[in-house]
């Protein structure tokens, strides 16, 4: 097991300065969140009567937050990520790959990135759009080559688009809705089916909403790892290329468990994370943040039988916004729909090198024969270079659908592994509440059960 760590100090415990201080990595997890589901798919589902199903988005934020609070708590404590900790789950060798594999599936396609050229090509009118997609994909490359340490600088993209979204989403739902359009909507998220099933409403489309928003965000423990919380603190940092390469921990960190002060700490610094998600993720943006781009959809959208196809569906927001408040307005938020898809590609980009090299990491043939940092630029470079292919074979909407779906799996996968392993693998004062086996195991059911349904229907059986 190796020496004993400390547990270090929590900041402020739970007060709004130690909250403050998980709004980081939060601030990413809402920019994951706040991406295509909400500039497209809400939108888009509001704009074809899909309202009474918003429901799904409420039962999917409460299978979420104990799905992702569960892996936030695994790598608080033990310093290191869920993906690392699948290797503990027989077949041992199987799963880092199997994630490797499902994560391509989930994420490969650069479905947030062509959105963003659609909103700049729009802005522009000049070149193509795959003009704009190829020239932001070299920008990839060039922030992630550049980048000192990658996560303050995928934080800080996360952190602006956060507050602005916010703000200028609250400012165009107020200009467009009813207090009848706020009821209407309320009713969508919290009618829990009695509002039955709208006529013709597509089955894929309402297993997307079980997916949103978020997608299954587990990844967001490597943030909590890098920015050094908890036991966190003893874990590495990805560099950029061009700077020395820090070794990364794929092991669990152990720490005296049976010391009242040790544990006394990490309870402090897992209500830290608790709140942080709940308030920054749970409430403000996956409530929140896909209530005020739904009430944009329905008011303006679907009242005036507006719906959006091809370049457009990344639009949405910003045909509402002008619709209402003007051309200037619509350019303001094309401006910042591109930011926040873009930002949101920083993100999973970051995501498959990190589940690459954590999987290599783990790998007995393969691990140490170079540094972590080699293979997830290996992955960040092959994925971003696969992208410039990957923008022409569909519209963005399209490929979000196909990510979209591959999210559900991982809800499917990820909700009853995590929950195998920290009933496993954490002391006892740290196992997961009755309360939360239950959330994750029915989460696990419906979300299997939807996905079920989107394969039977994508193949026309029902």
């Amino acid at each position: 097991m190796g020496e004993k760590r400390k547990v270090p100090d929590p900041p402020y415990a739970l007060s709004l300065t130690g909250l403050l201080l998980m709004f980081g990595p939060q601030a990413i997890n809402f920019g994951l969140s706040v991406g295509g589901g909400e500039t497209m798919l809400v939108p888009y589902c509001a704009s074809i009567g899909g309202v009474p199903l918003f429901w799904l988005m409420t039962l999917s934020t409460i299978f979420e937050t104990a799905l992702v609070y569960e892996c936030i708590k695994y790598s608080m404590i033990t310093g290191r990520s869920f993906f690392t900790a699948t290797r503990d789950i027989p077949p041992k060798k199987f799963w880092p790959w199997f994630w490797v594999v499902m994560t391509l599936l989930a994420i490969w396609w650069p479905s947030w990135l062509a959105g963003a050229a659609s909103a700049i090509y729009k802005l522009s009118g000049f070149g193509s759009h795959f003009f704009w997609c190829a020239l932001a994909l070299t920008v990839l490359i060039i922030v992630f080559v550049f980048s000192k340490y990658i996560y303050p600088v995928i934080e800080k993209f996360f952190m602006f688009i956060f507050i602005f979204n916010m703000i200028f989403a609250i400012v165009v739902a107020s200009f467009l809705a009813t207090p009848a359009d706020v009821i209407d909507l309320l009713k969508g998220y919290f009618n829990f089916g009695l509002l039955g099933w709208p006529k013709g409403f597509p089955i894929g489309l309402a297993a997307s909403l079980i997916q949103q928003p978020g997608g299954s965000t587990m990844w967001v423990a490597w943030w909590i790892l890098e920015a050094g919380f908890a036991m966190g603190v003893y874990s590495g940092k990805v560099t950029g290329p061009l700077r020395p390469p820090e070794e990364i921990n794929v092991e669990e960190i152990p720490w005296d468990v049976n010391d009242p002060n040790e544990v006394s700490k990490m309870k402090k610094w897992l209500r830290l994370g608790k709140w942080g998600l709940i308030i920054f993720w749970s409430i403000i943006g996956a409530i929140i943040g896909t209530f005020l781009y739904g009430l944009i959809g329905y008011s303006y959208l679907y009242k005036r039988g507006i719906v959006a196809s091809g370049l457009d569906v990344p639009l949405q927001v910003a045909i509402a916004a002008q619709g209402v408040l003007g051309p200037v307005a619509g350019i303001i938020m094309l401006i910042f729909i591109a930011l926040t898809l873009y930002d949101a590609e920083f993100g999973y980009y970051d995501v498959m090198g990190r589940v690459v090299a954590d999987s290599i990491a783990t790998a007995p043939k393969i691990k140490g024969k170079r540094p972590y940092r080699f293979f997830y630029f290996l992955a960040v470079i092959l994925s971003v270079l696969a992208g410039y292919y990957l923008v022409t074979i569909a519209m963005p909407f399209e490929l979000w659908l196909v990510s979209s779906f591959a999210a559900l799996l991982y809800k499917c996968f990820g909700m009853p592994q995590i929950l195998y392993i920290n009933m496993k693998r954490l002391p006892k004062q740290f196992k997961p509440a009755w309360y939360t086996v239950v959330i994750l195991v029915v989460g696990t059911i419906v979300s299997t059960i939807f996905a079920i349904l989107w394969g039977l229907s994508y193949f026309k059986v029902i």
